[in-house]
């Protein structure tokens, strides 16, 4: 790096003159921002050099951080379906973040595990998928439903280490590869096992969980896993003081779409059968049989999601039943507060961690491609663009978890009873 200025009446390079808060910004307005503070010019080329010095200054060398390495909430709170996937690191190593998340009682993603590979491939997957086993896996994976997008050795993997859960694909992903051909148990709705209660037929939340943590992913490895620490210790901590807020025995989303499904009720009519038995008729060639004994409706929704489907709002509305004894204990504030029950400790200072004398992990062989390095993703085929979010909603939410109001559930809005 040549001697580019003189600063204080001291000779300084390019990289000594970069503050903390400018190694964020992109080249061109890097290059504004030192000319228009030090009358700077120089080069796109040497601005890379320059903020990667100077990012070794500020304590933030990726080579040095690899060299520094080293959950009772999911079974009491959370359903028992898990979304993995992987998301490319844009640090100057490169490398694979893959991640494991579950659904809280409030449609909210809840994250279980994280690990740092060089890439994505079956013997990367094993590794992920076997530390994965050790906290939560039992009897090869029975009773969990895994959804993936089916990519780049996962299913090889999963077959491995949970040879005996279910594993689903993600429809949006099956979708946009229509051509091939995809047995339907592996991503219809009516083929997902009851007791799951999710009715996720996409595998949104794990992207979901890549975009949350999109700003850590440029970052060094050591100092990229703890912002994400915090990160979730945060959201635990604010969900657990959200959920003491809350009047009803029903999270705010389950209670958004118990009125949904009241207000679909609507148009329909019930006739009353044997026992708890109801004949629901939408339209003269159209019907349903609903059981509230046993909380099943031909349609299929109630039995998969946990929720009472419009036909069966409608017979608990007949009924003047309270449509909470309806809903799944999964869907309820008390398994949301369980889920959230568990918060992560701290973690002191690197200053203090315990030495350990073993082999400095080095970082993989970086491959160089031609071009400008890619830092987005790249869109598939008929997959639209995400939504913006407003600036009052950055950094507030992961998933389904938006407050909402005091909502008042009498039917007297509905059918004119009380719930």
């Amino acid at each position: 790096m040549d001697i580019e200025a003189v600063v204080g009446g001291k000779r300084v390079n390019v990289a000594h003159v970069i503050p903390e808060q400018y190694t964020q910004l992109p080249i061109d307005v890097l290059g504004l921002e030192l000319f228009r503070n030090y009358r700077i010019k120089c080069c796109n080329q040497r601005l890379y050099r320059a903020k990667n010095k100077a990012l070794e200054l500020l304590g933030q060398d990726h080579k040095a951080s690899f060299t520094k390495l080293f959950r009772r909430g999911f079974f009491e709170g959370c359903r028992q379906f898990i979304g993995v996937d992987g998301c490319h690191l844009k640090g100057l190593y490169k490398g694979v973040l893959l991640s494991a998340v579950s659904v809280d009682a409030n449609y909210g993603i809840y994250p279980l595990a994280m690990c740092v590979v060089d890439n994505e491939n079956t013997e990367s997957w094993t590794y992920f998928m076997e530390k994965l086993y050790e906290q939560i896996g039992c009897n090869g994976g029975e009773g969990l439903c895994i959804m993936s997008d089916r990519q780049k050795g996962i299913l090889n993997a999963l077959e491995r280490v949970f040879p005996h859960a279910l594993k689903k694909y993600c429809c949006r992903h099956i979708y946009s590869n229509f051509k091939q051909k995809f047995p339907v148990v592996c991503w219809a709705k009516h083929c997902f096992p009851v007791q799951i209660k999710c009715s996720h037929v996409i595998n949104n939340m794990t992207e979901s969980f890549n975009n949350w943590i999109s700003n850590f992913r440029g970052m060094p490895i050591v100092r990229m896993l703890e912002e994400i620490r915090r990160k979730i210790m945060i959201l635990i901590h604010k969900r657990y003081e959200q959920a003491n807020t809350w009047q009803d025995e029903l999270p705010p989303l389950v209670r958004r779409k118990v009125i949904e499904a009241r207000v679909e009720s609507r148009t329909l009519s019930v006739i009353f059968g044997h026992d708890k038995t109801f004949e629901v008729m939408e339209d003269i060639s159209k019907r349903c049989v609903v059981d509230l004994g046993t909380k099943h409706c031909d349609c299929g929704e109630w039995d998969v999601s946990g929720l009472p489907c419009k036909h069966a709002m409608c017979c608990i509305d007949a009924m003047r039943y309270n449509v909470n004894d309806y809903i799944h204990h999964l869907l309820k504030k008390i398994a949301f507060k369980k889920t959230y029950s568990h918060q992560l400790y701290p973690v002191p200072d690197e200053s203090i961690w315990p030495l350990l004398l073993h082999d400095n992990l080095l970082p993989p062989l970086v491959i160089w491609a031609a071009g400008r390095p890619q830092t987005k993703r790249k869109m598939e085929a008929g997959e639209n663009k995400a939504f913006k979010r407003s600036s009052s909603d950055k950094g507030e939410s992961l998933g389904s978890t938006a407050t909402v109001g005091p909502v008042n559930l009498s039917q007297n809005s509905v059918h004119g009873n009380g719930m």
